[in-house]
């Protein structure tokens, strides 16, 4: 969810080994982990104009 524009949102889905591919615009997000009402809040990321970033994330 975007931080500025919580109206934007993006959704992903991980692959068989928790892997995803998501290509967001360059601001702050809320990234949030599980399914629809599920979802939970894992952490905040930056994203710059023309940024590649590998993020790792664990839920338990």
């Amino acid at each position: 969810m975007n931080a500025d524009k919580p109206g934007q949102k993006q959704y992903t889905t991980a692959n068989a080994f928790g892997e995803f591919d998501l290509r967001l615009p360059a601001g702050d997000w809320y990234l949030y982990v599980g399914e629809g009402a599920q979802a939970t809040y894992h952490k905040k990321i930056s994203v710059g104009d023309r940024d590649t970033v590998d993020y790792k994330v664990v839920s338990r």
